[in-house]
């Protein structure tokens, strides 16, 4: 089937899309600080509270699951849809419990994070109603 104009995939979704892969392998390497598989800058700021296991689990589904998803979008694939909301929503979780409930309160990268998960989730959504996911 030969590509449409209507169904081409415009330059900004590719840029945004790996962009936002880099930005999310960046988490990931965070997240390998936070068990300590990382150490150096990756490793959490001393006197920072031991994260529950929920919260710790909240990160990795939020992390791993926005990885995946990035690189299921630049394969444009209907399934990375899904998992930005999925990863989007583990954020939300792990960022509640460090916003509210580890006593560090409100943080610039706390919100950050949430709004640019929030921001690819969307457009995930718009890949899928122009038609570029498969």
């Amino acid at each position: 089937m030969a590509t449409t104009y209507e169904n081409r995939v415009p330059a900004w979704f590719w840029i945004v899309a790996g962009l936002g892969l880099v930005w999310n392998a960046i988490g990931a390497a965070f997240y390998l600080g936070y068990v300590g598989v990382l150490g150096g800058p990756f490793a959490p700021p001393p006197g920072m509270p031991p994260m529950p296991v929920w919260a710790t689990a909240a990160y990795a589904i939020g992390v791993w699951g926005s990885v995946v998803a990035m690189i299921g979008l630049l394969m444009r694939a209907r399934w990375a849809r899904l998992l930005l909301w999925v990863a989007l929503a583990a954020l939300i979780v792990d960022w509640a419990w460090v916003l509210f409930m580890s006593g560090a309160g409100i943080q610039p990268l706390g919100i950050c994070v949430l709004l640019i998960a929030l921001l690819l989730a969307l457009m995930g959504e718009l890949g899928m109603k122009r038609g570029w996911l498969r």
